[in-house]
C-alpha cells in the first residue's frame, strides 16, 4: 500500500490534451502503442503508481474533451482513483491552459497548497529520472530537470546556470551547455499567475523567464538518460523499437 499524503507531499499534473496535428492517427499519440498494448501515458502512469510515496489522488491527468472517453477508459484499468480533467474549451491554448486546468479543479483542497511537478504525456521518463524526480523535497522555488547538451546542436529550450547551479538564462539557440527536459516543478508561488485568463496567452518558457526574474530557479541535474517524446508517426515507430522489453 502506498503511503498516506502528508502535508509537504508534492502533486503531480500530466499534460495529455495535445492534439497530435503532425502524428495523425485514430487515437490521441499519448495511447498509441509503445509497448504491448500500452503507451506513452500508460508506461508513465504505471511507473507512478508503482512509487510507493505517490497515492493516485495526488495525481491528475488533463487531456483535450475529444480526448476524454479514451483517456478514462485507460485510467480506471490502471487506477480508479486517478483524476482526469478535460479542457472546458476547444482549440491549442498550450500546456499553461492545461495546468491551469487541472490547478483550478483542485483549487479549494487540500493539494492545492503543494508545489507541482509537471509532466508530459507524450514523453518517455526513464524511470531513473522519475525516481529521481520523486526523492526531491518540496522546494518554495521552481525546479527544472537538465542534462548535458551538445553544444553544437540547435535546441528548443537551452539553459545556462550560474555560479551556484541556479538558472541563469533559458531560450533557443546554439551553445546551450544544458537542455531542459520536459519537467518542471512550478511553485505555489505561481498558482494565481497560472489561473490568471489574462496570462493563459504565455507559453510555459515566457512563464519561465518571469519566474527567473523574480524568484531564481534552481536546476535538477539529472544523470538519466533516455528521455524523448513523440510527435509524428516516426518518432512513434522509434519508440516503439526502444521500448520493446529486452
Amino acid at each position: 500500500m502506498p503511503d498516506q499524503p502528508s502535508a509537504a507531499a508534492w502533486q503531480l499534473v500530466i499534460l495529455a490534451a495535445g492534439q497530435g496535428r503532425r502524428f495523425g492517427g485514430d487515437q490521441p499519440k499519448m495511447l498509441a502503442p509503445v509497448r504491448g498494448e500500452q503507451g506513452l501515458l500508460e508506461l508513465l502512469l504505471q511507473a507512478l503508481l508503482e512509487h510507493h510515496r505517490w497515492p493516485a489522488e495526488l495525481i491528475h491527468v488533463v487531456g483535450a474533451k475529444s480526448a476524454l472517453p479514451a483517456l478514462e477508459q485507460r485510467l480506471q484499468r490502471l487506477n480508479p482513483n486517478l483524476q482526469l480533467h478535460g479542457l472546458g474549451a476547444p482549440g491549442s491554448q498550450g500546456p499553461l491552459h492545461s495546468l491551469a486546468t487541472a490547478l483550478a479543479a483542485q483549487q479549494h483542497g487540500a493539494s492545492h497548497s503543494r508545489p507541482c511537478w509537471v509532466l508530459h504525456a507524450d514523453t518517455h521518463y526513464p524511470r531513473p529520472l522519475l525516481q529521481q524526480l520523486l526523492a526531491e523535497p518540496p522546494a518554495t522555488q521552481p525546479l527544472v530537470v537538465l542534462e548535458s547538451a551538445d553544444p553544437t546542436a540547435v535546441l528548443e529550450v537551452g539553459v545556462a546556470l550560474n555560479a551556484a547551479g541556479q538558472v541563469e538564462a533559458l531560450g533557443p539557440g546554439l551553445g546551450w551547455r544544458w537542455r531542459m527536459v520536459p519537467a518542471v516543478a512550478w511553485p505555489v508561488a505561481l498558482y494565481p499567475e497560472l489561473l490568471d485568463p489574462n496570462r493563459r496567452c504565455w507559453s510555459q518558457w515566457q512563464l519561465l523567464q518571469e519566474l527567473r526574474a523574480r524568484h531564481p530557479a534552481q536546476a535538477l541535474i539529472s544523470t538519466a538518460s533516455g528521455v524523448f517524446d513523440v510527435d509524428t508517426v516516426a518518432d512513434h515507430q522509434r519508440a516503439r523499437e526502444r521500448l520493446q522489453p529486452q
